[in-house]
């Protein structure tokens, strides 16, 4: 009889135990990417998320410095990318 009721008891832990694990292991939902525009001016918009204040400054003077590498460095780490502008 308790060898019975010890293998009830470890056949519901191991369940038990699969389930919680397999909760605990979803990860969040993944960053989608975000528009960018510049305009001819060199005004920077988001229509979509907006950054920061200090990554929409980075931005900001990447465009305006015309520095391209810095630019593109900022735009993944932000998950932002530039969409045509009208």
């Amino acid at each position: 009889m308790f060898k019975l009721f010890f293998i009830l008891i470890a056949i519901t832990t191991m369940i038990s135990m699969s389930v919680v694990g397999k909760m605990g292991s979803y990860s969040p939902a993944p960053i989608k990417p975000a528009p960018m525009t510049v305009s001819l001016s060199g005004a920077v918009a988001f229509p979509g998320r907006i950054p920061s204040p200090d990554t929409v400054f980075k931005l900001r003077r990447a465009v305006q410095m015309e520095d391209v590498e810095t630019l593109n460095a900022l735009l993944i780490e932000n998950h932002l990318f530039i969409a045509p502008s009208e």
